[in-house]
């Protein structure tokens, strides 16, 4: 079977050129995506842990004037 592709590859070169950069570039993408989604996910837990800060310090300074 590999022999078959490989021969394949051998009698259309510029398709299976095409074919390897096609697959090179999707694999290259999903990992560009996911290191995305990770790095903006990270941002939303910090902003989520900062606006519990902000509303603590909130509560504690108008807990202080009252």
């Amino acid at each position: 079977m590999m022999e078959k592709g490989w021969r394949w590859c051998g009698r259309n070169p510029l398709a299976a050129c095409l074919a390897a950069l096609f697959t090179v570039t999707l694999i290259a993408g999903t990992l560009i995506a996911s290191l995305f989604a990770y790095d903006a996910n990270e941002k939303r837990i910090e902003a989520e842990r900062a606006a519990v800060r902000g509303r603590e310090s909130e509560e504690l300074a108008a807990s202080t004037f009252t």
